[in-house]
């Protein structure tokens, strides 16, 4: 299909008779649709070529590329999670994209078009036109240009280049852009525009006071972006996507040393750790229940169902614990905290800093603490035998946390394949350690909470015993785990990996 945009002072009645002078025609019935697209928040779909577009009950995954669609299916309920499809070829597409972010819409066109059948001699169509008169948002406002969409017929090439050349002729010109695209930028929405990772970029000589602030106000621009999703409960990532912010702030704040006055960093590193415990509980319960179906799985067929009571007692929870994230969140110490903290990163850096590394090249900090974290790391570490107890993995995995925000932050100023083979390896230890520390949590509270007055009465009882399988299910995959660390961190720590450490940050 070739998408061409109609001029400004276009005649649809002259143009029609231009045709019809030029072409055999035959007109078809006129179309009238209402479509609305689909997305996650931070665009899952579009970065995977796709959209969601709902028309009445079906909703149709198509590619972006050529428009294709890729499957159907028609429902008479709303779709918001994967999980709300039943088991079908859309599920399929969708889950392992989406996850567990929901499907937001976008916007609403409603297209009215006609189709144009171009024939030959005998009749045959040999191309097609789209003439989409108008497209029109909620508020009913003309949101885009009128077009025409040429829809070549395979095995007559020929007269689709004569079609394509008759409208250039009359003042058509072809656009790259698909009607998606343009509805996109028409209804004032920019695909892609979300990421919480950062992706910034530092000069060598940059001062490290202006550099620090940049990440900041980075930081703070995803917490404000996230605080209306977490408050509506749209779905878990945004609350997700805030805490990381939250925590990177944090651990700039302790890592960035002489860069901010000293009392200036204490005082925002209590209020960020204040904003943090805000979410703990909430956070916590969201985990368990996103892994409600893994615990299932983990039990034997003849306890699966015995679990419920577990879920519907974490779900109870989640509401209270919602509510004091929203007051929180809604509370003037939380807009007081984050209307200082943004006011002084909105400030541009002293002429005559106080603080002693407020002038120094950003390059000359970022090599000094990454490879200072690297080494402490290797310490650490290499210090961890079969008998260490499990804090000490615990306080490891802190420790790579924050290597890996060092290299999220400054990873502008060093090559990128360097950057991304040491990323690589980390995260394969972060990843045991992630896991090792999560097991550990899952089974400690799964034990508190057994012990809560809920599960006191005797029908569940059985709940009680499913909770113990799983604790026990849990523990021997965190043996697992453990007795892997060695070996993820001997590769970590590897000679080349450490002369690539040197070599990049060691001056």
């Amino acid at each position: 299909m070739q998408l061409y945009v109609t001029p400004p002072d276009f005649d649809h009645d002259a143009f029609m008779t231009a045709l019809g002078e030029r072409f055999s025609l035959k007109t078809e019935d006129d179309i009238s649709r209402a479509q609305c697209f689909y997305d996650s928040f931070d665009w899952r779909l579009y970065k995977e070529n796709l959209t969601l577009v709902q028309t009445g009950k079906t909703f149709t995954l198509r590619s972006l590329e050529d428009d294709t669609t890729i499957s159907s299916i028609r429902l008479d309920h709303p779709l918001v999670f994967e999980w709300d499809l039943p088991d079908s070829g859309l599920r399929d597409k969708l889950k392992p994209i989406i996850e567990m972010r929901a499907l937001l819409a976008l916007f609403e066109i409603t297209s009215n078009s006609r189709i144009i059948r171009i024939l030959d001699d005998e009749e045959k169509t040999v191309a097609r036109l789209k003439i989409t008169d108008s497209l029109q948002g909620n508020d009913n406002r003309s949101a885009m240009t009128k077009h025409i969409s040429l829809l070549p017929v395979r095995g007559y090439e020929k007269n689709s280049r004569e079609l394509a050349d008759f409208l250039i002729e009359h003042q058509f010109y072809l656009t790259d852009e698909s009607i998606y695209t343009r509805a996109l930028h028409s209804f004032g929405k920019t695909p892609g525009d979300y990421s919480a990772k950062p992706n910034l970029n530092f000069t060598p000589d940059m001062r490290s006071d202006e550099a620090a602030k940049e990440i900041y106000r980075f930081l703070a621009s995803i917490m404000r972006r996230n605080e209306a999703g977490v408050k509506e409960d749209i779905d878990t990532e945004y609350l997700h996507d805030f805490r990381v912010s939250v925590r990177r702030t944090r651990s700039a704040l302790s890592q960035l040393k002489g860069v901010f006055p000293e009392d200036v960093a204490n005082r925002y590193k209590d209020d960020f750790r204040y904003i943090g415990r805000l979410t703990n509980e909430l956070r916590d319960l969201d985990v368990y229940l996103l892994s409600a179906d893994d615990y299932r799985m983990m039990l034997p067929d003849y306890l699966q169902a015995d679990i419920r009571p577990l879920f519907a007692f974490l779900s109870k929870n989640r509401v209270s614990a919602l509510m004091s994230v929203i007051k929180g969140l809604n509370s003037e110490q939380y807009s007081r905290i984050m209307n200082d903290w943004e006011a002084y990163i909105q400030e541009p850096p002293e002429d005559t800093p106080d603080a002693a590394n407020a002038a120094l090249p950003v390059i000359d900090l970022a090599k000094s603490r990454i490879y200072k974290r690297y080494r402490s790391i290797l310490k650490e570490g290499n210090a961890i035998t079969d008998s260490s107890p499990d804090d000490a993995l615990h306080n490891l995995r802190i420790n790579c946390k924050k290597l890996r925000y060092l290299l999220e932050f400054f990873s502008s100023l060093f090559p990128k394949k360097e950057i991304g083979v040491i990323v690589k390896q980390l995260k394969r230890l972060q990843d045991n350690l992630g896991s090792f520390q999560d097991l550990c949590v899952q089974s400690d509270t799964l034990m508190a909470y057994s012990s809560d007055p809920f599960f006191s009465g005797p029908e569940n009882h059985k709940a009680l015993l499913a909770i113990g399988c799983l604790i026990g299910k849990l523990d021997v995959e965190k043996l697992a785990v453990r007795n892997a660390f060695a070996k993820t961190f001997e590769a970590f720590s590897s000679r080349d990996n450490q002369v690539r450490f040197k070599n990049l940050f060691n001056h």
